[in-house]
């Protein structure tokens, strides 16, 4: 990417980090007060700046001339070419993660693998968009191994423009999906936009980890010619069965050259096998041992509301509400079912956002799904979901918690999943 001058001087003082929150400001960093819908950062500047701050990067003319302050047109861009800077003293290779279902859980299992060879920093969280990428990448240190990018979209061309700023040198498309569809407006829209990152790869010389049984990813490295540029991977190609252990958690075996192998996760959803594959099959190709692999995601216990099993005094819970699509759905209802019980099943489900015209009929699938297993209970929370005479319905999290309120819900198996936004996470201590 083209780099302002002012740009590369802001760098030369890089030393601790950089901070885009003035109260978590720490002598040394870089503060850069990027503008909000209804703040702007630059108006904290000169306390950034009072907490130790080196330098504080504003938008704000008014602050032109004060001694520490940087005036620029576009804080935003200027942290974006910053971080392309700091990414260009990196000598390692760097990962880039997108997909419309898996991404942070696949970013999280590849950690777990590469890391029980190399000195590896990823993406935080999910800090995956426009500030994110810049902020993960300025929180590498220089003598990194192995670098992994997490990246979003919810619009074409982001892709595109975040592999401009962290300059992957190998890619990763879990899977192709109905996600973000207000925003890309077609399937179509979204396989092209997650395979920017394949296109970036071959302009640029570098490799795609391509996942031949999503038939979308394949047809996005086939549309870009990635060709010899590719790794190829599959459930096929390793021969792998799944099988989920009696407290729900997913198990694995799979061959490779004659050698077989066995994975005992503490992830829950078979749909999580593809995901824990691409870890292993990446972590190979960087000349991990399979079976060390297998070792590391054994030890890797999920987090962040993915994929993760709890146990409460009252229930047993899945949790999987960091977000939710009508892919991600459908697999994560399907994985529910296939877990033993002797109790109870209860399905709370959150509404999917940002599907735009396509939202209704997504609901109506779903619920079609969940009436196929009338022994399941059903609570619905949102105002997309229709309403059914045989599920609760509940226009949003706090009238649900208020429901559990009134009576404990016990001895059951229940799965939270839905949108982020819904808050499902806030329902868990009343279960």
């Amino acid at each position: 990417m083209t780099i302002d001058p002012i740009s590369q001087q802001i760098y030369a003082h890089y030393t601790l980090g950089v901070e885009t929150d003035s109260r978590k400001v720490r002598p040394g960093v870089i503060f850069f007060g990027l503008p909000g819908e209804r703040v702007n950062g630059g108006d904290f500047a000169e306390a950034a700046l009072a907490k130790g701050a080196v330098l504080a990067v504003v938008d704000k003319p008014s602050l032109q001339g004060k001694a520490g302050i940087v005036v620029v047109p576009d804080v935003l861009r200027t942290l974006a070419e910053v971080a392309n800077l700091h990414r260009q003293t990196l000598h390692c290779p760097v990962l880039g993660v997108t997909g419309t279902n898996g991404k942070t859980t696949t970013k999280e299992l590849l950690r777990a693998v590469l890391a029980s060879q190399y000195r590896v920093a990823a993406t935080e969280g999910n800090f995956n968009n426009a500030i994110g990428v810049p902020l993960t990448l300025l929180s590498i240190p220089r003598d990194t191994q192995f670098a992994i990018v997490e990246m979003g979209a919810n619009h074409p061309q982001e892709i595109a423009a975040l592999c401009e700023i962290a300059e992957p040198t190998h890619g990763l498309i879990t899977s192709i999906g109905e996600a973000h569809l207000e925003g890309f407006g077609s399937i179509e829209g979204v396989a092209h936009t997650k395979g920017e990152l394949f296109a970036y790869l071959k302009a640029h010389n570098g490799l795609g980890f391509v996942r031949d049984d999503d038939p979308r990813v394949a047809q996005e490295a086939e549309r870009v010619h990635l060709g010899c540029s590719a790794s190829r991977y599959s459930l096929a190609v390793y021969q792998l069965t799944t099988q989920v252990a009696a407290e729900g958690t997913l198990s694995f075996s799979f061959s490779w050259q004659r050698n077989s192998f066995s994975c005992h996760t503490h992830l829950v959803g078979t749909y999580n096998a593809i995901n824990a594959l691409a870890a292993l099959h990446v972590g190979h190709y960087f000349n991990v041992p399979l079976a060390q692999g297998c070792s590391a995601l054994e030890a890797y216990a999920p987090h962040l509301h993915r994929s993760q099993l709890l146990h409460t005094r009252r229930n047993q819970l899945i949790v999987d509400c960091y977000n939710a699509n009508p892919t991600s759905m459908r697999l994560a209802i399907e994985s529910f079912l296939q877990i033993p019980t002797s109790g109870k099943r209860l399905l709370i489900l959150g509404e999917m956002r940002e599907l735009g015209d396509a939202a209704p009929a997504a609901h109506r699938a779903v619920q079609a799904q969940v009436a196929q297993s009338p022994e399941v209970e059903a609570w619905y929370i949102g105002t997309q979901w229709e309403k059914l005479s045989h599920a609760l319905y509940f226009p949003s999290t706090p009238e649900c918690i208020r429901h559990l309120q009134l009576g404990h819900y016990s001895d059951g198996l229940v799965l939270l999943k839905g949108s982020n936004s819904v808050a499902l996470d806030t329902i868990i201590p009343y279960l």
